[in-house]
């Protein structure tokens, strides 16, 4: 890559984090608990490498997205019910797992939800609905990208279910 295209693309992944960690800054400022999702799917590696590759999700979460607290899912598929995940899991990570962040969503208010790539909360879009609308409490979804296509999707709860096709 020649040297300008390099600086270039450089300097918009720099401001864009700027940009969006202002951002994350505002909400706060507005009464919004930032929460992060971090989620490992079911597989065969080792217990250790399952942990070191959560703790680097969660990492970013608090570094990049400026997460204050971070929920995390030991072993579930994206298409697994949000509502079902964690139920009998064992390993305690970060702030604790699925069952812990529903329950924080049903005792909070303004809560903004922060997950890494469309995956790390769910495929399911019956159940993210459902998800999202039992929850009164989060307000706005955001799926980190930035890795990827340098980009992130900021979701309100409206915007959500009218997608999803609910009211």
């Amino acid at each position: 890559m020649k040297d300008e295209y390099l600086a270039g693309t450089l300097k918009n992944v720099v401001s864009y984090l700027d940009e969006y960690q202002t951002y994350i800054k505002s909400l706060k400022k507005d009464s919004h608990s930032i929460i992060g999702y971090a989620r490992k799917s079911r597989g065969k590696e080792s217990q250790e490498t399952r942990i070191k590759l959560l703790e680097l999700m969660t990492k970013c979460l608090k570094e990049r997205s400026l997460v204050d607290c971070v929920y995390v899912s030991y072993s579930s598929n994206a298409g697994d019910k949000i509502q079902a995940r964690d139920k009998k899991q064992g390993v305690g990570l970060e702030k604790g797992n699925t069952q812990d962040m529903l329950r924080y969503l049903k005792n909070n208010e303004k809560v903004c939800l922060v997950v890494i790539d469309f995956a790390g909360l769910s495929t399911n879009t019956d159940d993210l609905q459902q998800f999202v609308s039992e929850n009164e409490s989060l307000k706005k979804i955001i799926v980190d990208t930035l890795p990827f296509n340098n980009k992130v999707t900021d979701s309100f709860k409206k915007d959500i279910l009218r997608y999803c096709g609910c009211r």
